[in-house]
């Protein structure tokens, strides 16, 4: 979960991108059924966010979005 404002929105999909690809490394010599999700407060300003998450095995998501997420 990375915490947005307006003024650090790009350092903080960054930054989240960046630990969670490393979490979701580690987490796969424990167990075979791993989903990597970096939650949001909202939706980011840059659409390009959700497409650049998606083809590095990331699932971009904040409130609202709770089903699809979880199911």
């Amino acid at each position: 979960m990375k915490s947005l404002r307006e003024a650090n929105e790009t350092r903080q999909l960054r930054t989240g991108v960046g630990q969670l690809l490393d979490y979701h490394d580690r987490l796969r010599e424990r167990a075979t059924d791993v989903r990597a999700v970096l939650w949001v407060e909202y939706e980011p300003s840059e659409a390009r966010w959700i497409e650049l998450c998606r083809r590095v095995g990331i699932t971009l998501a904040w409130p609202g979005q709770e089903d699809d997420v979880l199911a």
